[in-house]
């Protein structure tokens, strides 16, 4: 409430307040009701995690395979049909708004999945392969690329040393039929880049940042300017052109900027939730969200027994939601808390204390 007042204050059109408002407490309710979830409702909720990836597999196939279906797909989901028709280097979208955003969703989702999978890693791998080629061949965004590598880290970790020997033969296959020159252009551009043999760490986030178009601009924005009340909740973008304005170095050069703007600055909403809110509510208003969800964490509800067992290594898998909330979660999309409570609330039921 303070921050909504503050941003009345500030004159922030109240449309705006009203739809920021309602795009935080959409991710932190979601969060919560979760939480408090009893071991059979969590159950119910796997249930639901399970389908929501095999729908998004179905209907991304769908559009990849079956294109003149777009015209009924377009009804439901009018942006994501237009990139397919425009022919961008970028694939399907399924039941998100653009490719990126639809990447990342799955696999945040595959986490939680992971997490709480008992199936053996012969099948663990199986599985894991067939959303790789999904991610690289059919989705083909940038950012379903780096989060699948984060995502792929995470899962060799988990897998641990007594199954070195699946995760090389995996490693194999994947070497063999993986081709460069099939993947999208910014995917492809990013691993050639990584064979040039004077590459640095430095060269290679500059590069990495270029082909992130608009995102790591608005990201690095936010990270750049940080306030301790932000520029007002649904005040974004006047925030994210005086930030632009004031460190011109974020935008200049891009080609999002030159195509969309004339080269100038421009006021873009954070991809990420945390720069978001950085942006927004500024760093005491990040603060009272990461105190919101540790006390609700910490807010352990008794309601029975559990008998299934977590490894801790397995916790692992928080890292990809974590890295989205970070960098690249919009503050609209409640899927990275949704895997969030999931697997802390799975993490809470495999002590056989709470339920």
């Amino acid at each position: 409430i303070p921050f909504i007042i503050y941003s009345l204050l500030l004159g922030v059109n109240i449309t705006q307040i009203v739809r920021s408002t309602a795009a935080y407490i959409n991710a932190l309710l979601i969060f919560s009701i979760i939480m408090k979830l009893s071991y059979d409702d969590l159950a119910k909720i796997v249930k639901v995690l399970k389908f929501s990836i095999l729908l998004m597999f179905f209907v991304g196939l769908i559009q990849f395979y079956f294109p003149q279906l777009n015209e009924y797909i377009k009804i439901i989901i009018p942006r994501a049909v237009s990139i397919l028709e425009t022919g961008s280097v970028r694939g399907v979208s399924s039941l998100s708004s653009e490719p990126g955003r639809h990447a990342l969703e799955l696999i945040i989702l595959f986490c939680s999945y992971s997490y709480i999978s008992r199936v053996n890693t012969i099948k663990t791998l199986f599985v894991n392969m067939i959303l790789i080629f999904y991610v690289l061949y059919v989705n083909r965004s940038l950012t379903g690329f780096t989060i699948l590598c984060i995502y792929l880290s995470c899962l060799v970790y988990s897998l641990g040393i007594k199954n070195l020997i699946y995760i090389i033969l995996f490693s194999f296959v994947l070497f063999i039929f993986i081709n460069v020159d099939t993947l999208s252009i910014r995917i492809s551009n990013t691993l050639t880049n990584l064979q040039n043999e004077n590459l640095t760490i430095f060269s290679f986030l500059v590069d990495y940042y270029k082909q992130s178009g608009f995102r790591g601009a608005s990201v690095a924005n936010s990270y750049f300017n940080i306030s301790l009340f932000g520029g007002g909740i649904g005040n974004w973008e006047k925030t994210s052109l005086l930030g632009f304005q004031e460190k011109p170095f974020l935008y200049e050069g891009l080609k999002y900027f030159e195509r969309c703007c004339n080269g100038n600055a421009a006021g873009i909403r954070p991809t990420s939730f945390t720069a978001g809110a950085l942006n927004e509510v500024g760093l005491i208003g990040l603060i009272f969200i990461s105190l919101f969800l540790f006390y609700m964490y910490r807010n352990k509800t008794e309601t029975g027994k559990s008998d299934n067992i977590f490894p801790k290594r397995k916790l692992i898998f928080l890292i990809p939601i974590i890295f989205t909330l970070l960098f690249n979660g919009p503050i609209g999309s409640p899927i990275p808390f949704i895997a969030l409570a999931i697997i802390l609330r799975s993490h809470q039921l495999s002590k056989k204390k709470y339920v």
